[in-house]
C-alpha cells in the first residue's frame, strides 16, 4: 500500500517506487529529517568519525533546520551499539527544575502555563547528553562535530518544508516576534529554501563547541538562565498488515498496543520510583504469554479490562536519527522540545528555542475525561524526568552476530506504536524498509479509546476492525519514521516522505 507504481529496469524486471526517500548504500548511511541534516552525519563518516560522531553533529543541526521539533533546548534518548564496548543506553530527557512542585499547575490559571512561558521550560539535557555520548564514544574531535552548525546558523540554513508548515500556524504577533528571522517585513512566513540567518544562535553553538558544559555552568549558562527569567523564571543557574495478512492480525496488534500503554500509566522515573519489578515483569516471556492469553480474538473491551491505574499526558514533537557506519557501529537517537517551538520561548541572548517539557508531568487531582487519577508516578519532584513516548530502537541479529535494523520515530504519542509497527513489518512480515515506511499507519493508545489511522487505510480491513468493536477515527498529525535496514550486501536508508527527509551515505 505504500507502493505507488512498478517501473521496469534494465533487466525487465520490475522495480518497486516508493513515496519516502530511499537509498542503497555499501558502507554506511545517516537518515534524518533534512538532506542538509544527514549531509552533515555522512561528512563525518567520510572524516573517518563513527556511528556516533555522526550522530551528535546530525542532531544539532536537525534542532537548526527541525527547530520546531528538536533542539539543544531539549532532550534525547539515545541506544547504541558499538563493536567494542557493546550496548548502551543514554538518558538525556529534561529534568524538572529544583523549584518544581507536583501541584505548580493545579490552579486554573495555571494551567496553560504548562505548555508555554517559562513554567512550562523543563532543564534541558541535550548538550550535556550529545557531549557525554561523544565523550564515551566518539572519534571525532569535538569542535569538528559542532562547527558544521556554527556555519549553517551563520550562512542560513534552508527552511524546510515541515517548519515552514509548523512556522504557519503561529497566529499572533507575539508568537511571530519570538521567531522573527522566519518572517518577511509582512510578517508572513519567509517562502521554503530561503536561508535564515541565526547569528544569536551561531555564537551558542560556538560557545558549546569551545565548552560543551559551558552550558550548564558558565557564562552561556547564565544567558540561558537570564533568557528563561525573562520569559516567567521557573529555573534554577499508519497499515501493518501485507496483502495476506488477516484483519485478526491486525486485531491482535492492536489489543497488545491497549495493554501496553495500560502498563505505561505505572511507569515513571527510575531515580524516583521503583519500576525494576515491572521492567522485568514487562519484559519476560511469561508476561507476555500471560497478556497473549487475554487477548480476545472476537472483540475488543473497554479501557478498565486493560488495567491502567492512572492516566498520563500526551507528549508531542521531537525528531529522530538513525545512523550506521563501516564498522558496524550504530546510534538511534531521538530528540524533543516537546510541542511544535516547545514554551515559545526564545532567548534573547542565545537564540535557543527552548522546551516545554514541564507539561509532560501529570497533575494531581486532576482525573482524566475516564475518571481516572493522574499518573503518581509522573508527578513533579525537583530534578525528576517527565514520562516520554520516545523510544530509539537498535535490533540485534544473534546469528550474524550484526545489527540488523536502527529506527524510531517522531511524533509524540504515536512514537511508540510507529516504531513497533516499523519493526513488525522488517522483521515478521519481511517487508522491505521503505514499504513500511511508506504505507499508512494505525495508532491506539488505550485513552482515549478510539483506534485512529492514516488515510488510505484500507477499508476492507477497517470494517472488520469494527465489527470486532474498535471505534475508528481519522488520525489528526502524524509519526515520523527515520531508519536503516543493514542487508548482506549494503545498508538501506530510508526517510519518512511525512516529513520530507533523505538519506545521505557513500
Amino acid at each position: 500500500m505504500g507502493l505507488r507504481k512498478d517501473n521496469e529496469n534494465n533487466s525487465g524486471t520490475k522495480t518497486p517506487v516508493y513515496k519516502s526517500a530511499t537509498q542503497a548504500y555499501k558502507h554506511a548511511t545517516v537518515v534524518a529529517d533534512s538532506k542538509v541534516s544527514s549531509d552533515i552525519g555522512n561528512n563525518i563518516l567520510k572524516k573517518k568519525g563513527n556511528a556516533i560522531d555522526a550522530a551528535v553533529a546530525t542532531l544539532l543541526a536537525t534542532g537548526v533546520l527541525s527547530a520546531h521539533s528538536a533542539g539543544i533546548g531539549g532532550g534525547s534518548f539515545f541506544v547504541i551499539y558499538h563493536k567494542d564496548h557493546g550496548w548502551h543506553s543514554v538518558d538525556s530527557r529534561e529534568a524538572a527544575p529544583a523549584a518544581s512542585t507536583e501541584d505548580m499547575f493545579i490552579l486554573p490559571e495555571n494551567r496553560k502555563k504548562s505548555m508555554y512561558g517559562g513554567m512550562a521550560i523543563g532543564v534541558p539535557g541535550e548538550v550535556k547528553g550529545l557531549y557525554e555520548v561523544h565523550r564515551r564514544f566518539g572519534k571525532v574531535p569535538w569542535r569538528e562535530i559542532v562547527m558544521p552548525t556554527v556555519k549553517l546558523c551563520l550562512e542560513g540554513a534552508p527552511l524546510t518544508k515541515a517548519l515552514h508548515h509548523a512556522l504557519s500556524r503561529l497566529q499572533s504577533d507575539e508568537d511571530k516576534n519570538k521567531f522573527l528571522p522566519y518572517f518577511d517585513h509582512n510578517r508572513n512566513v519567509k517562502p521554503i529554501g530561503s536561508l535564515i540567518q541565526l547569528p544569536k544562535l551561531a555564537k551558542t553553538f560556538q560557545a558549546i563547541a569551545d565548552d560543551p558544559l559551558s552550558f550548564y555552568n558558565g557564562s552561556l549558562a547564565s544567558d540561558i538562565v537570564a533568557d528563561i527569567k525573562e520569559a516567567g523564571y521557573n529555573f534554577g543557574p499508519e497499515s501493518i498488515a501485507t496483502d495476506e495478512d488477516t484483519i485478526l492480525t491486525h486485531h491482535r496488534i492492536i489489543e497488545a498496543m491497549k495493554f501496553a500503554y495500560g502498563k505505561r500509566t505505572e511507569l515513571g522515573d527510575s531515580n524516583f520510583i521503583d519500576v525494576k519489578e515491572d521492567v522485568e515483569q514487562m519484559t519476560s516471556l511469561e508476561y507476555g504469554e500471560r497478556t497473549r492469553q487475554r487477548i480476545d480474538d472476537d472483540i475488543t473491551n473497554e479501557t478498565n479490562y486493560y488495567q491502567p491505574t492512572s492516566y498520563i499526558n500526551n507528549d508531542a514533537g521531537t525528531a529522530h536519527i538513525s545512523v550506521v557506519d563501516v564498522e558496524g557501529n550504530a546510534v538511534s537517537v531521538t530528540s524533543t522540545i516537546n510541542t511544535y517551538f516547545g514554551s515559545r520561548v526564545r532567548g534573547n541572548r542565545t537564540g535557543i528555542i527552548f522546551n516545554n517539557e514541564m507539561d509532560d508531568f501529570s497533575t494531581p487531582n486532576s482525573p482524566n475525561y475516564f475518571g481516572l487519577p493522574a499518573s503518581e508516578a509522573n508527578f513533579i519532584r525537583p530534578g525528576k524526568r517527565p514520562m516520554s513516548s520516545m523510544c530509539p530502537a537498535i535490533l540485534w541479529d544473534k546469528k550474524s552476530k550484526r545489527i540488523k535494523l536502527v529506527t524510531g520515530a517522531a511524533g509524540g504519542s504515536k512514537i511508540t506504536s510507529a516504531t513497533a509497527l516499523n519493526i513488525i513489518d522488517v522483521l515478521w512480515f519481511g517487508m522491505p524498509l521503505p514499504a513500511s515506511i511508506d504505507r499508512p499507519r494505525l495508532h491506539h493508545q488505550l485513552m482515549p479509546p478510539e483506534l485512529v489511522v492514516e488515510k488510505d487505510y484500507p477499508e476492507t480491513i477497517l470494517n472488520g476492525l469494527r465489527a470486532k468493536g474498535h471505534v475508528t477515527k481519522n488520525m489528526v498529525g502524524y509519526s515520523v519514521i527515520q531508519a536503516v535496514d543493514v542487508l548482506e550486501n549494503g545498508i538501506i536508508g530510508t526517510a519518512d516522505f511525512r516529513k520530507g527527509g533523505e538519506p545521505s551515505g557513500y
